[in-house]
């Protein structure tokens, strides 16, 4: 990717969003080329809860162009899944959050074995404890827009891989309700 040029104005946002990110602690300003992929999407996330989407967008593309490793790719996805899903009233965003979904779905057994080796102790017998976005955005923009079928076939793969969502009933309570709506 070329090198990235920001305004002095977003150059300035992230400079004091460091004060946010990193608890009080203003670090040396860096140019945005040289940050990791961690702080960029860090910065990324940042960004989207401000709604400086252009500015995320730019963050994004560039960690997304250092990822080297599934974890990595799967944490650019999961920010992409968020800013794209905050403008879903947008079709192609929306379309792009579906992508970005697919993706990182389809990268989940390769994310899933590199980050048990990293993170052992982040497994459970029942599988990975952490939540993967991707599976419960896809099922929740499939259902809205009618296709329970393909909601409930996400919501089986999620169960397949062990995952949790962020409801009360989980992945099984949430295919329970699409099952009843068939």
């Amino acid at each position: 990717m070329k090198r990235v040029v920001l305004s002095e104005e977003d150059r300035h946002f992230l400079d004091t969003a460091a004060t946010g990110l990193w608890g009080g602690a203003t670090p040396e300003p860096k140019d945005v080329n040289e940050l990791s992929v961690y702080e960029l999407i860090g910065k990324a996330g940042y960004c989207i809860s401000a709604k400086k989407y252009e500015l995320a967008t730019t963050l994004l593309k560039l960690a997304e162009s250092k990822v080297d490793n599934a974890i990595d790719l799967h944490y650019c996805y999961s920010e992409w899944i968020n800013l794209t899903y905050k403008q879903r009233e947008n079709p192609e965003l929306l379309n792009l959050c579906i992508e970005y979904c697919k993706k990182d779905i389809a990268i989940f057994p390769r994310f899933q074995t590199e980050y048990l080796k990293k993170f052992p102790s982040s497994c459970t017998e029942a599988g990975l404890d952490i939540r993967i976005l991707a599976f419960e955005r896809l099922a929740i923009i499939y259902e809205k827009q009618g296709d329970i079928e393909k909601a409930t076939k996400v919501c089986e793969l999620a169960l397949f891989y062990n995952l949790n969502d962020s409801t009360k009933g989980g992945f099984e309570g949430r295919l329970e309700k699409l099952r009843k709506k068939l």
